[in-house]
């Protein structure tokens, strides 16, 4: 399980532009992985190792402050 802090979500849209979504709430959600290696025989102190992990943070509904510069719009979502 990942535990993420309220943050600030800054936004990229072409339609309406740059933004943030001020103080976004994150609900707590899985992250996993693994990890392989393996050492070399004839250089024991040489190997190759690989790491592979996924986080996907989940923002469930919820109330927020949208501030986007193109049209000067400031609204509550």
């Amino acid at each position: 399980m990942s535990f993420t802090q309220n943050s600030d979500l800054k936004l990229n849209d072409h339609g309406i532009g740059p933004g943030t979504f001020e103080d976004v709430e994150f609900d707590r959600s899985l992250a996993w992985g693994g990890r392989a290696g393996r050492f070399f025989d004839t250089v024991p102190f040489l190997g190759l190792g690989l790491d592979f992990f996924r986080y996907y943070p989940y923002i469930g509904p919820q109330s927020a402050q949208l501030h986007s510069a193109l049209f000067g719009i400031s609204a509550r979502w």
